[in-house]
């Protein structure tokens, strides 16, 4: 199961809506960088096991105090009542990122599953090439060396918000594991209009992603992930294969936006 929620967590960071209606406000200004998505948004998610709800996620952006300015991403899932019977969820992720180029720069995990509590630290050396990383509950640590480009997962995929997908393309990327740096191949599929409950239809593109088997993934793949089809996009749906069924992560709502924007712009 852990395996299974953080999948769905890192790649539901390609979740970006435009400033619809004036009611989500870009906090960027001439000081800040605008790092290709409205800094200080609010998504909500659903996830289902099956179609049985079993939790939600919530994720935020903001603006740090550091000099030069960062951008602070965090991911907060919880199980609902029906899931906490048999298997409780409280999960933290928060990544620093630099908002010039996307650059992790400290990446760090908070995990309470069943009782079960992981907190672990990832930080980027990019002038040495390396990435250390650190159990601060085991006080145990290692570093290897990486690409001077390696993201950690949630910084590529917000990376990707920007981006521009042609269908048939492969798009292969580094990311930073807990023992190593760890492939990322997205395939774009399709585009074809996606229907979400509260937002009707909306154009769409179906992309593939394939994974590296590193501690990150556990060897979990994600089948069917569906985000907006314009800059920037958003995801809409993620759908893992699992033993136990099949895990969901669905758009749920943008906080402050009623009516999905005809054409967004970056």
């Amino acid at each position: 199961m852990r395996s299974l929620l953080i999948i769905c967590l890192t790649l539901c960071c390609l979740i970006l809506p435009s400033r619809a209606n004036g009611s989500v406000m870009d906090e960027t200004t001439e000081e800040q960088p605008y790092p290709g998505f409205p800094v200080g948004e609010a998504l909500l998610f659903r996830l289902k096991w099956g179609v049985i709800p079993v939790g939600t996620a919530r994720i935020v952006s903001e603006w740090t105090t550091d000099t030069p300015p960062t951008v602070r991403i965090r991911i907060h899932v919880r199980s609902n009542a029906f899931l906490n019977r048999i298997y409780r969820i409280d999960d933290y992720l928060e990544t620093i990122v630099n908002p010039t180029n996307m650059l992790s720069i400290r990446f760090e995990k908070h995990m309470n599953e069943a009782g079960k509590i992981q907190r672990d630290v990832t930080t980027f050396d990019r002038e040495l090439g390396t990435v250390n990383w650190s159990n601060v509950l085991k006080t145990e640590s290692r570093s290897y060396n990486a690409p001077r480009d390696i993201r950690d997962i949630i910084a590529l995929m917000y990376l990707l918000r920007a981006s521009s997908f042609q269908i048939g393309e492969v798009n292969n990327y580094v990311v930073s594991g807990d023992t190593g740096p760890a492939a990322v191949k997205i395939v774009v599929k399709e585009e074809q209009p996606f229907k979400t409950d509260r937002y009707g239809p909306i154009p769409a593109l179906h992309l593939r992603p394939e994974v590296g088997d590193d501690a990150l993934f556990l060897g979990r793949v994600p089948r069917d992930l569906w985000i907006s089809a314009s800059q920037p996009h958003v995801l809409l749906f993620l759908s893992v294969d699992a033993p136990v069924g099949t895990i969901k992560l669905i758009l749920d709502a943008i906080e402050g936006v009623e009516k999905w924007p005809e054409s967004p712009t970056i």
